[in-house]
């Protein structure tokens, strides 16, 4: 991410006589009996016309498994097809890293190359880690620039554009009959 907010971190518990930080654990216990339960024993419930359906823990973890964290190639189009109001969440940038796969800085130039010769940007479905759901991304092509004194001030990369989905956009309705505040009551109000 080149541009995130800085967030306060978050408050550690400590022991109070040893200034150890406190782990936090929870336990089920069965209401009847008293009994801890294991996690095997637990199961999630759906109810679907009327009926209970049980799934085990592995079932729900792998329905929420979408497919491979990555990036898959959709399609690209023009670089026009992007809108300022299609801003959702702040952008990330891709460069290639030659030790984790080899010949990602190929295709990567490549790629990169075509993408600012066409003027287009790449679609593309983007699951960033194992259990999150996908979404849409555009790529969008960043030149490399130098200087006067040929010192890069810009890398080469991509920049990836998180893309709304259709329940993002909502028409609002404008209220054409507002009261509005008189002179007597905006000098009262300034007064406070």
């Amino acid at each position: 991410n080149l541009v995130r907010p800085c967030t306060r971190p978050y408050p550690v518990k400590l022991y109070k006589k040893t200034n150890e930080e406190v782990k936090a654990q929870s336990k089920a216990f069965l209401a009847e009996t008293g009994e801890v339960l294991m996690p095997q024993d637990m199961k999630k419930c759906q109810t679907y016309a009327g009926r209970r359906i049980l799934f085990e823990q592995e079932e729900v973890a792998e329905i929420k498994r979408f497919d491979v964290s990555g990036l898959s190639l959709m399609r690209f189009k023009p670089r026009s097809y992007l809108k300022k109001y299609f801003h959702v969440k702040p952008a990330q940038f891709l460069y290639p890293d030659e030790s984790s796969i080899q010949g990602s800085t190929t295709l990567f130039t490549a790629m990169l190359k075509k993408c600012l010769e066409r003027d287009v940007v790449a679609i593309c479905r983007y699951i960033p880690r194992k259990n999150t759901p996908p979404r849409f991304v555009a790529l969008i092509p960043q030149e490399e620039e130098f200087d006067e004194h040929n010192v890069q001030t810009t890398p080469p990369g991509f920049h990836l554009i998180f893309l709304p989905f259709a329940d993002d956009f909502r028409k609002l309705k404008l209220v054409q009959d507002v009261p509005r505040a008189n002179v007597d009551q905006i000098d009262k109000a300034k007064e406070l």
